[in-house]
Order: structure tokens, then sequence, then C-alpha cells
């Protein structure tokens, strides 16, 4: 019960992290600000997060496998982002920066670290790039669409 509601709690905090982005941009239609919004691995990666994250709150048991995989999207998008603060980039949009991109990402590594499913096979490891992968291919077609 108690890993529903810390479920509940992480998917929260990424939606209002992605609500912070989006009110963060500068004006213009909301189909352009949402546009711009769905070019970044993180955006993409911590709404997919709130929505399995929702899913075991509302009882859905997530297998290991996607458990995994969720783990290594939001580590490419902490290290990533770590890796540029080190570098003295300042976070362009204050705490839902943050939140959107250290946040999500530790409270979901605690989450995995404490209730997850941590059962894995060799064979599943191709599932664990899967996300990384599309996104590739998904921002390849978008930047030639451009």
């Amino acid at each position: 019960m108690i890993s529903r509601l810390v479920a509940l709690l992480i998917g929260t905090l990424a939606l209002a992290a992605l609500r912070g982005q989006f009110d963060g941009l500068p004006y213009a239609p909301v189909a352009d600000r949402l546009w711009l919004m769905a070019g970044y691995f993180a955006v993409l990666t911590n709404l997919g997060v709130a929505g399995l994250m929702f899913a075991v709150a509302r009882g859905w048991r997530m297998t290991g496998t996607i458990a995994a995989a969720m783990l290594v999207a939001v580590a490419i998008v902490a290290v990533v982002y770590g890796l540029g603060l080190w570098g003295n980039k300042v976070p362009a949009l204050g705490w839902a920066d943050l939140a959107l991109h250290l946040g999500v990402p530790l409270a979901l590594c605690l989450w995995w670290w404490w209730f997850a499913d941590k059962t894995l096979g060799t064979r599943d490891l191709p599932r664990l790039i899967a996300w990384p992968a599309i996104y590739g291919v998904y921002i390849l077609v978008r930047g030639y669409l451009a």
C-alpha cells in the first residue's frame, strides 16, 4: 500500500514539473509549446514515468523489466543534466527544471530500490534501451521534417 502512495506522489511530482516547464516557456499558442516540449527526452520520459506511476498507484503490478527500463531512462536524464550543471549551467526554469531532471529521477530510484520487482534476465537487456532507441529515431524523423 505504501508503494502505491509513493508512486502517486512521484507521478504527481512529474506532472507538476511538466506543468512548470510548460508555464515557463515564452507565451505562444498551446500547440506550439506542446510541440516544443515534445522534442525533449526528459519531457517525454517524465510523461511516461507519470503514466506508469499513476498505473502503479491504481494497483498495476510493474514487471522487473519495465521498472529497470524506466530506471535506465531517468538515469540518462539525470546524468546528462548533472553533467550540464557540473559545467556551470544554471537551471533555466528553476524548480521545474530541477524537479524534472533531478527530483523525479531521484524519487524514482528510491521507489525502485524499495518497492520494485528486480527480476531481470539477460534476454531483457534489449528492452532496457528500447525507449532511448525509439526516441533517437523519433528525434531524427522530427528533425528531418522540421
